[in-house]
């Protein structure tokens, strides 16, 4: 079912949560947007947006201007404490950015995260649904 039509038809939900399938998707965040359905949603750190030369044009670019400098001094970025199902814990960054018309001053975030805000690898751990997870818990947390 659509997100908006299970609006409609009366299921409630605080947000509308999706992986990078549909974060991907123009029409769908478009939809949910209109719907006037809050959403949290992976983007694949290669999406692209259209943005003057001088300017990020994926999350990728949107990270490599934040500022770090380690872990005592962060700069733009804050550490979120990771729970795996086997019960070990990783440190991993996460930062608001600024990509087109998304970012803190705008009407919808990007918030990118790490496992290492040194590198700034997309998928420090090779496996991109883990930068997914990231995302979605620090949506969480900091919605609070």
């Amino acid at each position: 079912m659509r997100p908006a039509a299970a609006h409609d038809a009366g299921f409630a939900s605080r947000a509308v949560a999706a992986d990078s399938a549909y974060g991907d998707q123009d029409g769908y965040r478009c939809g949910l947007a209109d719907a006037g359905l809050p959403f949290v949603m992976a983007l694949r750190p290669l999406h692209g947006t259209w943005a003057r030369p001088d300017q990020a044009h994926t999350p990728v670019d949107a990270a490599r201007v934040l500022t770090w400098s380690g872990p005592r001094n962060p700069g733009d970025w804050h550490a979120v404490i990771r729970t795996f199902r086997d019960g070990h814990t990783e440190t991993w960054w996460a930062a608001d950015a600024t990509l087109g018309w998304w970012g803190p001053d705008g009407t919808t975030r990007l918030v990118v995260a790490t496992a290492d805000p040194a590198t700034r690898t997309p998928y420090s751990t090779g496996d991109g649904r883990r930068t997914a997870a990231a995302l979605r818990k620090t949506s969480r947390i900091r919605a609070r």
